[in-house]
């Protein structure tokens, strides 16, 4: 007879491996009891954590709490009140719905479960120790749960060992506690590590609100709203102003129904709504929810629930770009005259850093916390030119075949036109045209902001009009890889429409005869390599297409636009501020950089002492 391999596991091993699925850290495991007790309806929860988590986490909400029964077999595995039919799972309305939460983090530490219902006079506890059933008792409390997580994986220590510092621990913490409380502003939360000050956040607070506690009023300073609703979709939430950007996703928060999620489609729409106002290499900040129904999205592929598919992910992405466009656009129109502009410190207070950082969260400043990305040192190592008279020439300079004129400079300092409430000062260093308005100082990047007035206007040209095709008198030759000539074959047409005119050659050999015409300046092998990687990495054929004509009109207008120690006249200065007022897009160029910011009054006179 055949010696027996297959066995089946006990219910203490098996619920240790759905641990591992599910809780990977004390910040897991913390999630998972915060979404129990919204489930439960609670409108307060109160943690507290011990050694990052690692000794203890607490968790009391005054949520509907449990009965005796209930408290008992909740700590059974699939045993939940979320679902009853598999149907149900493409109609998730609630955090939980699994059964595994509960008996996979009993199952590795020492756990303690109390809870009440308002109709008994009393509670009940029940004590588990490494998934066993050690004790059960009556136990006085108010209404609701308290839950509390010792020692975790205390009988694993494989799964200990992984177990990081507790200040790594306890920013993972504070990141979960983030995402719960942007989700779910009316409802107060508070978290105490081991013996320290208690943070809180009130309830009933709006969103606006709630970010104003979490990262303060400089920060909100920096976002716009969103609003967008379809037959199917609903985004709501704040991204930032155009310019601002971050170098990673720490401020990229994004809610599907509440639940903090990982999609592609969403983020690409948010990346691709932003669409030539984000510099290459940054990221937005956006902290967006997006409801639908729950049928239009599947939650069950990951174990922890951290990533979603839609049923359309297509449909998503474009709402999104929709969105996000519609919101900077409404911005725009709304702040002509550069009340938009993005305001600076004139010098970096490290007191003032807020909030994320890594997987951190607070606000050293609440109140008033800035951003260290736009609180930078500014110097003024040239002069400020007041217009005085010199006999300086702009040769060859751009402005001539933009009709602009080229008289010397500007001779009289203060005598500039108002421009839509700014009125032009002087030039700094050749680059920064200083401007003032009703709140201050204006700085303006001439070449960020000639960028962008040139690019938004080969742009309508390009979208009124078929691309004009250049034929080259020296083709370029290309040797591509097996995917790139995939590519290549499949996106050919797309590619043609939009003027990049490549043909095969032979094995593996491409060969480009023709551009678009708006190319100004020779095309280099490398150029065209590099457009090709950043399509194929794209995703959509209308991003694509879209993605190659921006690509070359951002390229022209880098090229055609005036540079550093280009001397700019009274009339140049004031064409180009009226041209970029008057762009769809007026405060960041065509990367993604700012191309004006903002210095207050209130500022200025910080810094000499007429104010705190």
């Amino acid at each position: 007879m055949a010696e027996r391999r297959i066995h089946l596991l006990s219910e203490v091993t098996a619920n240790q491996i759905a641990a591992g699925e599910v809780v990977e850290r004390p910040a897991s495991a913390l999630k998972e009891l915060i979404e129990n007790s919204l489930d439960a309806g609670a409108n307060q929860i109160d943690v507290r954590i011990r050694g990052g988590g690692k000794s203890s986490i607490e968790v009391i909400d005054n949520g509907c709490g449990m009965g005796k029964e209930d408290a008992l077999l909740c700590l059974e595995r699939h045993a939940t009140s979320k679902i009853r039919t598999a149907e149900d799972l493409y109609a998730i309305g609630s955090y939980g719905f699994r059964g595994e939460a509960l008996p996979s983090i009993a199952s590795v530490s020492r756990f303690i479960l109390q809870t009440r219902v308002s109709e008994e006079p009393i509670g009940h506890e029940v004590f588990v120790e490494g998934g066993r059933i050690r004790s059960v008792k009556e136990v006085g409390m108010p209404v609701g749960t308290r839950v509390e997580v010792r020692h975790l994986f205390f009988n694993t220590p494989a799964r200990q060992k992984f177990l990081r510092s507790r200040e790594t621990e306890s920013a993972h913490i504070e990141r979960v506690l983030l995402y719960f409380g942007l989700a779910h502003p009316e409802v107060g939360f508070s978290i105490q590590h081991d013996e320290g000050n208690v943070k809180r956040w009130l309830a009933g607070q709006t969103l606006e609100q709630r970010l104003r506690t979490i990262f303060g009023e400089t920060w909100l300073q920096q976002v716009i709203s969103v609003s967008k609703k379809n037959e199917v979709f609903e985004l709501t939430g704040y991204i930032g102003r155009p310019g601002v950007s971050r170098p990673d996703r720490h401020e990229e928060i994004l809610f599907v129904n509440r639940r903090v999620v990982e999609n592609r489609a969403f983020h690409f729409g948010i990346m691709e709504g932003y669409q030539n106002a984000l510099m290459k290499g940054q990221y937005p900040v956006a902290i967006l929810n997006l409801t639908t129904h729950p049928s239009q999205y599947d939650v069950n592929i990951h174990p922890a629930k951290k990533e979603i598919r839609f049923r359309d992910e297509l449909a998503v992405r474009r709402f999104v770009v929709e969105a996000i466009r519609d919101a900077l656009s409404q911005f725009v129109s709304q702040t002509k005259g550069g009340s938009g502009v993005i305001e600076v410190g004139l010098a970096h207070d490290k007191s003032a850093d807020f909030a994320i950082k890594g997987n951190q969260l607070g606000a050293a400043n609440p109140t008033g916390a800035a951003h260290r990305e736009h609180s930078v040192p500014l110097k003024l190592a040239v002069p400020i030119e007041c217009f005085e008279s010199k006999k300086e020439k702009t040769e060859g300079n751009i402005l001539a075949s933009e009709g602009w004129s080229q008289s010397p400079v500007i001779q009289h300092c203060g005598t500039s036109k108002e421009i839509e409430g700014m009125r032009i000062l002087g030039v700094v260093a050749r680059l920064y045209i200083v401007a003032e308005n009703s709140r201050g100082l204006v700085l303006i990047d001439q070449h960020a902001a000639h960028e962008r007035v040139l690019f938004e206007k080969l742009m309508s040209e390009y979208e009124k009009k078929a691309v004009n095709v250049q034929s080259l008198l020296f083709p370029i030759t290309l040797q591509v890889t097996p995917l790139e000539q995939e590519f290549i074959r499949v996106q050919r047409e797309g590619l043609h429409a939009v003027g990049l005119m490549i043909h095969e050659f032979g094995s593996g050999v491409f060969m480009v005869d023709g551009l678009p015409a708006v190319i100004c300046a020779p095309a280099t092998e490398a150029w065209v390599r590099e457009v090709l990687h950043d399509l194929q990495n794209e995703g959509g054929e209308t991003r694509r297409q879209r993605k190659l004509s921006e690509e070359v009109i951002v390229r022209v207008a880098c090229r055609r636009a005036v540079k550093a120690n280009d001397l700019l006249n009274e009339e140049a200065c004031e064409k180009l501020l009226r041209d970029l007022l008057a762009c769809n897009l007026p405060y960041c160029c065509p990367h993604g950089r700012p191309t004006m910011i903002q210095i207050s009054l209130n500022e200025l006179e910080r810094k000499f002492g007429r104010a705190v």
